[in-house]
Formats: C-alpha cells, sequence, structure tokens
C-alpha cells in the first residue's frame, strides 16, 4: 500500500490497524506540507449489507461538523473497491495511553471531561450518537484540545446492519446497561463517557475482566459505583458528576452530552470549585491518531477492551457481580513512560488497536567498508560468563551477511533494500527475550494488563511488554550496576523529555545494551538464509515464534490477513517455548517485538558495524509479535516508533559486547 495514491493523497507511513481496517498518514501530491490521516476499510466491513451506504450518509453529516472537539472530516473515497476515510491528522494520544500511566491529575481529569462533553454537545444536538466511547476514541492533542474520534465508521458499522440482523456493535467494557437489549442513545454515550473519566481517576478498568455474562452482570447489578474508593482526593463535586454519568438505569443520568456539561458546571459552581484548569504542557512524545479505538500513530499502554457485537434479544440472566473492590493505582514505570496509544493491546481502528508507526526509511550507516571476512556457521552456543542473573547468554560470531530482503520474497516492504553488512566484533545476546520475572526484579513493576480475550498475559517466564524504548535502555543501565558493569548508557534519565535524543551510548562497555539492527538481523538468521528466524519457511513460522494465525484470527476476530501457519493464539508464550536457530536463540521470530539501537533510517550500502542513522523521531523495533502474521515476523521487517510509546507487543532481549 505504500506509495499508493487515494485521492489526491500518496500513502506514506502505515500508522495501525483493527476491525475496521487500516491506517495510513497521506501526503498531498501537490503540497508536501499537508498531510492527513486516510482510514481504509477493510473489505470485510465493506461486504456488511448496508455499510457503504451507511457510511455515506454518516460522511455527509460529518462533513457538516465544525467543532474542536471532534476529529474533522476531510474526504470520503469510494472508487474501485477502495473506501477511505480522509481525516485530520493529530498530534499527541489517546486516553488508552494516558490510563496506561495511573492515576491522573484529578484537573485534568475534570478539565478532559468539560472538553470532551463540550464535543459531545455538539454532536448531540446535531443528531449524532457515537455508540463506541472508549478511552482509545478521546484523544488528547499536544496543545491541550481533547477530541472525539470515529464517528463516522462506528456509527455506519453499528447502523449498517444493527436494527434488522440483531446485532448490536461496541466495546464491551463501556456499554450502557440498556445497549444489550437493543436500546440506547445519547444517554448510552453519556455512561461511556463517565465511565472512561472514572477509569483515568482510578487509574485502572472498571469494569472487571471476564466474559459476556460477567460483564454483563458487572453493568446491571453493580457498576462503578463511588470513584472515591478508588480516589479518594477526588472532590465531591466531580464524583457526584460521575454517579450520575454511570448510573445503571438511564433515567438516573443526564439526557445527552449537552445535560451533562450544564450539571458538571451546575455542580461545580455549587461546590466553589475553580473553574476549568489550563491544558498542562503536553507530553513530548507524537502520536498520531486517527479514530477506530486506538492509536493511529505512536502507540502503548494497557490493551484496550475488545470491540464486540453482542447479539440483540431477551438479556441473559446476569451472572453474580463478581467481586471487584477497589486496587490501589498500578506502579509507573520508571521512567514514566510519554508514549501513548494502546499497539497498543493496538486500536486505531476497531477490536484491535495497533499502534505502529512504519515509515519509509531504514537505518544502516556506519562505515562504508565491506569486509571480507565470512559469517562463521551455526555452532552450539557459547556458554554466558558467570552473573547472577537469571538470564542465559549465547555468543553470536562475527561475519558479513546480506541484510535486507530479496525483492521476491512474500509481505516485503520496500525499506528492505539488500546490502552487505559486516559485524567485526561478537556478542553476546539473550537466548530469549527479557522475562516479566527479570523485569520485575530490576524495576519493580509488572505489565499492567492481565489477560485479553482468555489469554493470560501475566507469568514469570512470559515475556516483558508494553516497554518504551527509554525504559528498555534504564532496564539495561540498571541490570549492568546491579551486576558490576560498567553502564553502557548516558543520558538515560532525560531519555523521554528529550524524546531519545539525550542517550548516548558508550561502544566501550561490556554491560547489557539493546543491539544493534544489524546485530539482531544476523543473529535472528542463525547463519542461514530465508525470510524467518533461523531459515524457516512461512508454513513452519509457528514452529518458530508465536504470530497469529488464520484460525486464531477467526476465532478472536481480528482482521489483519496474510497469514500463512494454521495454529497459534492471541497472547505471549512462555520465553524459549519455540525452536532456537543456529545459534541457540528463541522467539526472535513472533512473541514481542523487540527494541533495537537505531534510529530509523534509510538504509545506505555495504557497511561494517553499523549503528543506524544519525538521529531521528524514531526508533526501529524488530521481529513481529503475536497480534500480527507472519508477514510482520519476517527477520528482514521493520517497524519503528518514538522512544516514549508503550505498545503492548513490545518487548526486548538485551546483548553484551565481548570485551
Amino acid at each position: 500500500m505504500k506509495h499508493q495514491q487515494i485521492s489526491h493523497y500518496r500513502l506514506t507511513d502505515h500508522l495501525g490497524a483493527g476491525s475496521y481496517g487500516e491506517v495510513w498518514k497521506g501526503v498531498h501530491v501537490d503540497d508536501p506540507a499537508f498531510v492527513v490521516a486516510v482510514k481504509l476499510v477493510s473489505p470485510q466491513m465493506q461486504r456488511e449489507p448496508g455499510f457503504i451506504e451507511a457510511l455515506r450518509r454518516e460522511c455527509r453529516i460529518l462533513d457538516g461538523l465544525d467543532h474542536p472537539g471532534i476529529v474533522r472530516f476531510r474526504e470520503l473515497v469510494v472508487r474501485e473497491g477502495q473506501v477511505a476515510m480522509v481525516l485530520e491528522l493529530l498530534e499527541g494520544e489517546d486516553l488508552e495511553g494516558s490510563l496506561g500511566r495511573g492515576p491522573q491529575p484529578v484537573a485534568e481529569v475534570a478539565r478532559i471531561l468539560e472538553l470532551a462533553l463540550e464535543g459531545l454537545a455538539y454532536a448531540h444536538a446535531r443528531g449524532l450518537v457515537h455508540r463506541d466511547i472508549k478511552p482509545a476514541n478521546v484523544y488528547r492533542c499536544r496543545d491541550g484540545r481533547v477530541k472525539l474520534m470515529d464517528f463516522g465508521l462506528s456509527r455506519a458499522a453499528g447502523g449498517s446492519g444493527g436494527s434488522s440482523s440483531g446485532v448490536v456493535k461496541g466495546t464491551l467494557d463501556y456499554m450502557a446497561p440498556e445497549r444489550f437489549s437493543g436500546g440506547g442513545a445519547p444517554v448510552s454515550d453519556v455512561y461511556a463517557l463517565g465511565l472512561v473519566a472514572w477509569e483515568l481517576l482510578a487509574g485502572r478498568r472498571a469494569a472487571p475482566a471476564g466474559d459476556l455474562p460477567t460483564k454483563l452482570g458487572w453493568h446491571l447489578m453493580t457498576g462503578a459505583g463511588d470513584v472515591r474508593g478508588a480516589r479518594p482526593d477526588c472532590p465531591a463535586w466531580l464524583a457526584e458528576l460521575l454517579l450520575a454519568m454511570t448510573a445503571r438505569e438511564a433515567a438516573a443520568r443526564p439526557a445527552d452530552g449537552g445535560a451533562a456539561l450544564a450539571e458538571l458546571r451546575r455542580l461545580r459552581a455549587a461546590f466553589g470549585a475553580p473553574g476549568r484548569a489550563p491544558a498542562p504542557r503536553p507530553p513530548p512524545t507524537v502520536e498520531v491518531k486517527v479514530g477506530g479505538g486506538g492509536p493511529a500513530g505512536a502507540r502503548g499502554a494497557p490493551a484496550p477492551p475488545p470491540t464486540v457485537e453482542v447479539k440483540v434479544g431477551p438479556a441473559p440472566a446476569p451472572a453474580p457481580p463478581p467481586a471487584h473492590p477497589p486496587s490501589p493505582a498500578p506502579p509507573v514505570p520508571a521512567p514514566a513512560s510519554a508514549g501513548g496509544g494502546a499497539f497498543a493491546l493496538l486500536g486505531a481502528l476497531g477490536v484491535l488497536v495497533v499502534g505502529v508507526v512504519v515509515c519509509a526509511g531504514t537505518g544502516g550507516g556506519g562505515d562504508a567498508t565491506e569486509s571480507t571476512a565470512q559469517p562463521e556457521p551455526a555452532q552450539a552456543p557459547a556458554a554466558e560468563p558467570s552473573t547472577s542473573v537469571d538470564y542465559p547468554m549465547v555468543k553470536v560470531p562475527v561475519g558479513t551477511f546480506t541484510m535486507g530482503s530479496p525483492a521476491s520474497e512474500a509481505g516485503r516492504d520496500d525499506d528492505e533494500q539488500q546490502h552487505k553488512v559486516t559485524l567485526t566484533r561478537s556478542y553476546l545476546m539473550g537466548k530469549t527475550e527479557v522475562t516479566q520475572a527479570l523485569w520485575q526484579s530490576v524495576m519493580g513493576t509488572r505489565p499492567t494488563m492481565k489477560e485479553y480475550k482468555g489469554a493470560s498475559l501475566l507469568g514469570d517466564q512470559l515475556p516483558m511488554y508494553g516497554v518504551s524504548w527509554c525504559e528498555a535502555v534504564e532496564f539495561a543501565n540498571r541490570l549492568s550496576s546491579r551486576e558490576g558493569l560498567s553502564a553502557a548508557y548516558q543520558g538515560v534519565d532525560q531519555c523521554e523529555s528529550s524524546e531519545g535524543k539525550s542517550v548516548v551510548w558508550d561502544r566501550t562497555s561490556a554491560g547489557y545494551r539493546l543491539p544493534t539492527e544489524a546485530e539482531w538481523e544476523f543473529a535472528a538468521r542463525g547463519g542461514v538464509g530465508g525470510p524467518y528466524a533461523g531459515g524457516a519457511t512461512a508454513e513452519e513460522a509457528c514452529a518458530v515464534g508465536n504470530v497469529l494465525t488464520p484460525s486464531s484470527r477467526a476465532k478472536y476476530g481480528v482482521p489483519w490477513d496474510s497469514f500463512a501457519c494454521e495454529d497459534g493464539h492471541l497472547g505471549p508464550s512462555p520465553v524459549g517455548s519455540y525452536r532456537a536457530n543456529g545459534y541457540g536463540l528463541h522467539d526472535l521470530t513472533g512473541n514481542v517485538w523487540e527494541w533495537c539501537w537505531d534510529w530509523y533510517g534509510p538504509y545506505g550500502g555495504a557497511s561494517t558495524d553499523p549503528v543506524g542513522a544519525q538521529s531521528g523521531p524514531f526508533r526501529v523495533y524488530r521481529g513481529g509479535s503475536w497480534l500480527f502474521g507472519p508477514r510482520y515476523a519476517r527477520v528482514a521487517n521493520r517497524y519503528s516508533d518514538t522512544p516514549g510509546t508503550r505498545n503492548d507487543p513490545l518487548g526486548f532481549r538485551l546483548v553484551r559486547t565481548i570485551p
């Protein structure tokens, strides 16, 4: 799709994917300074009865909206089997990213809620109901604006078949009780937005984990309750407003966004509370986002709750509400990530929010002199030097290899140009990704998302995920210090605020560090060629690493294509579960994406010990994950994101230079 032209825009960067399709950055063919977000609607969605006509109707309505609290619609493209929405491109993060960093300041939550209600009131006054408000569909821009996203697609998807086929579409954690029986109107949007504000204050999900009966029972019989149980410093006026907005009975709530906004201002005045606080200084990370349940640019944070389809009919007998006492705020990893979004378990568009940024260039600078050294044959792994760390490492030899992919490779992107690379220093590489147990022993935290669609995401031997590049380099330094090794990186304490530019690598250090992109690909190939780690074929990819497949796609309702395997599941596997390559390294195909040192930039020609581009906005990660198909797990495939991004499938493994 890269470089394809949609209307007046050429697609440049893949920003995300989800149940509605894909999101790309588009650049106007006549004005490179004019950029937009292009949301490509999936063929599956296009085939839904009545969807295209419903989308046309919604876009005609969106075209008449002009409010700072709603993402601006620019154009609908329907031609030659291609359906796309052209929208305003945003910078900042969605509230899924904010939620991933724990409880938010009270004044900021109140400010966000008021601005979101202003946009909702404007829409409701014009007869527009959102139907899928959730953290991933509320966007906080870098300049402090708050925007509601994904009006057109969520309404068209529901309107195309919702009333006639008995299907209600939405996100289960935020669906008002009346929606389960086919009801719902502006008052249901009020309920969902109230839950979003409740969660920002509490720093956790309001609804319990579980299946449909469990969640339905919670919405009908328990509800969020008084947020002061989870956030004692919440002022009374705001707590009362959220109690009203999240009332289980629709009649007890403000009737629409306008009524809720009026109630907010009435309560604030009655309690003598100050007016809306000014917007705080925006986070340094830039995320490009367009509706649909998640980031359209940089991503991170706990996995957004799945978008679901609920059959409408007599409500099932609700299960007894599970015990769900307020829990303490989750710990915030140090340094706190500036990235946002859920790659979020991803949402630029729907069921899964995958916030990834795919850039047009690649990193591979360095000395242009090609060495004649040849790669050593695959060999028995060398033992790691004595250490107290439970993190086995093996020696990767020196050698020359062809980096990138041939033009004939299936799924190839145009940033994978083949070129010779020589590595002149051998290094130790972790046999597996860093585990959650090791991360906790060093950093004292765990991932915040515990499960997704029945797949467990927590376990000592599961890979650590949801890690930003800045956090990965800090972890490396902390582990080096614990082992009495010199730190590989300086400037780590300023990583987040400098967007990664403060971090300097001391290449003489023998401490733990991230691999360069060339080191990662050389190690992944394991001394042989082919698209997957250790020379595996596409049909063998699931035996080499945990990647999403046709059967798991059908089971979990995940929309991506380009699959070639017949097994797999939606969730990480214990490290080392899959066959090692020729160097004794596991899981380099799939499981979790792995951060590399390099800035993302274009490949050069032949090079020796390359370290990537000199600078840039994005750092590279490699290897695919449990949320992507085999195409993305190819060893030559390259993705990148801002250093502060904490996408859910993002992990890492460490290397050490051999002195």
